[in-house]
């Protein structure tokens, strides 16, 4: 995922850009919003921009994936186990049952262990650079 934007500043290897707010970065929360149309965000400055620059910003395809898949997919996963967990318990443990009942409520549960699961990996992940967005290329200066 890429966007263009201007440098707004620069603090070591890290720059602060300034990008028009586009559909595909709408909720994504890693941006900071400044107005209705513009977004900033902190990235790595690989390729050595300066302040007043345009560049691309981005993260690598790879990351992107792992991203998303961990905040869309790991939550179905676990929503599907829960739902599983509560018609066994329902069929085997608890015989006298809501089948409906219990899969619902074993789903639930198990979509809250999700999000456990997902901030855990959050805190992790905040201690390496590899999510965070980088200055790919220098577009004009």
């Amino acid at each position: 995922m890429e966007e263009v934007g201007q440098v707004v500043s620069v603090e070591g290897n890290i720059a602060r850009i300034r990008f028009h707010r586009s559909k595909a970065c709408r909720n994504c929360g890693i941006c900071f919003q400044v107005s209705k149309q513009d977004m900033e965000t902190e990235a790595i400055n690989i390729a050595g921009a300066k302040k007043g620059e345009q560049v691309i910003i981005g993260l690598e395809t790879e990351t992107f994936l792992k991203a998303a898949f961990f905040l869309y997919i790991i939550p179905l996963i676990f929503l599907f186990v829960g739902i599983l967990v509560g018609n066994f318990t329902s069929q085997y443990i608890i015989k006298d049952s809501n089948e409906t009942l219990l899969s619902f409520v074993g789903g639930l549960i198990f979509l809250g262990f999700s999000y456990f699961f997902i901030r855990n990996r959050e805190i992790k992940a905040k201690g390496t650079k590899k999510y965070e967005p980088r200055v790919l290329k220098i577009v004009r200066k």
